[in-house]
């Protein structure tokens, strides 16, 4: 195991293809937090997104579901949320959460929204469904994420469902 980037990310070497490598990040508390990069230095996909500080993210062609982890007592009321065309605008009462940011690409805002979820009794979540305006794979929610934020696109799960092609 080879450490790089001040011991916050590790070097793995598996078997799969001779000489590849794949580094993984480990969280303050020295546990593995589920993120995976290529060599390159950007993230293996999980469901086709990725994890960046303070959400994670999923994608379809047509959508993009970003999770944001608030505070448990968070109610609709203490979210001032801003969804547009080109980016967003989120506070949470209290400071909790702020985060504000240009779209990897166009969103059609009518069309897209945000929900208040509980998953447990001491958890809660922001949830934006992001519906696309063009079939594309986003590498990022914001344009501007750092490169250990991105995913790369080309290893994606780019299958269609059958029912997609009917319509």
């Amino acid at each position: 195991m080879q450490e790089a980037d001040g011991g916050a990310t590790r070097s793995i070497f598996h078997s799969v293809n001779a000489g590849v490598g794949v580094k993984c990040r480990l969280g303050a508390d020295g546990r593995y937090d589920g993120v995976l990069y290529t060599d390159a230095g950007v993230q293996i996909p999980v469901g086709n997104g990725g994890i960046a500080a303070p959400h994670s993210w999923t994608q379809t062609l047509y959508e993009t579901t970003v999770t944001i982890d608030v505070p448990a007592a968070t109610k609709a009321k203490d979210v001032a949320c801003k969804i547009s065309a080109r980016g967003l605008t989120l506070d949470i009462a209290g400071g909790a959460v702020s985060l504000a940011g240009n779209w990897y690409d166009v969103i059609d805002a009518g069309a897209s929204c945000w929900t208040l979820d509980r998953p447990g009794r001491d958890r809660a979540c922001l949830v934006l469904t992001l519906e696309k305006t063009q079939e594309t794979w986003w590498r990022s929610v914001f344009k501007d994420a750092p490169k250990a934020d991105q995913i790369d696109a080309q290893k994606v799960d780019s299958t269609k469902r059958m029912d997609c092609l009917l319509y």
